[in-house]
């Protein structure tokens, strides 16, 4: 079985995590990718020399000039745009920028402007991380289900649409996919709703601080 490109460590409440991907591989997976952010032991390590600018920029930093980005988006459904690819490039910068400016970005993630980007869906389009099923390829959903390449023990939370209905704007197609990713932006599990399966149970606790706050342990 080949090895995960990281690991939460037990203890510390999740804020420690091994990286097992090398070279290009860890700036290709937002989840560890923390870009300019690496400090030079770590880019020695993690073998990056030579894949950043040279200068480190630490994650204050980086934050503050991905809002001025942010703020020079000229519409509502730009700076969707904008923040949906910086998830998918780097998902440390995506939250600690949503967790400093909340109230200001919520509107952007998820309503009202979710709804103009799920019908300007095909105008803007960029990689979407989910799995499509086809209600005319049924025997084709456990194959893709199997192309995510995630585990039983890699899922606490499945976010389905079939893109009826959705926000009162009636039946959108593919688009309604934009739906799924903006509610994972804003889903949390109630206290008295469905616990995780018990193999996560432990890891679930491991999951806090946010990844912003993660120390990197090489491995």
């Amino acid at each position: 079985m080949p090895k995960r490109q990281y690991e939460v460590l037990p203890g510390g409440h999740g804020s420690r995590v091994k990286i097992n991907a090398r070279g290009r591989a860890v700036l290709r997976n937002p989840r560890i990718n923390r870009g300019t952010a690496f400090t030079q032991e770590q880019r020695d390590k993690l073998r990056l020399i030579g894949l950043l600018p040279s200068n480190v920029t630490p994650l204050e930093a980086q934050a503050r000039r991905a809002y001025e980005r942010f703020r020079h988006a000229e519409t509502a459904l730009e700076q969707f745009a904008y923040l949906q690819a910086l998830r998918e490039r780097n998902t440390v910068l995506f939250y600690r920028l949503l967790s400093d400016h909340l109230p200001e970005m919520m509107p952007i993630v998820y309503t009202p402007t979710i709804g103009e980007a799920i019908k300007e869906f095909s105008l803007w389009y960029q990689a979407v991380n989910g799995v499509f099923l086809s209600i005319n390829q049924p025997d084709m959903v456990e194959r893709a289900l199997r192309s995510s390449e995630h585990g039983p023990d890699d899922i606490d939370l499945l976010i389905v649409t079939d893109s009826e209905g959705i926000l009162g704007i009636g039946d959108q197609g593919v688009g309604a996919s934009r739906s799924a990713w903006a509610r994972s932006r804003s889903t949390r599990r109630p206290r008295d709703g469905p616990r995780p399966h018990p193999r996560r149970r432990a890891r679930r606790r491991h999951r806090q601080p946010a990844a912003a706050e993660r120390r990197v342990v090489h491995g």
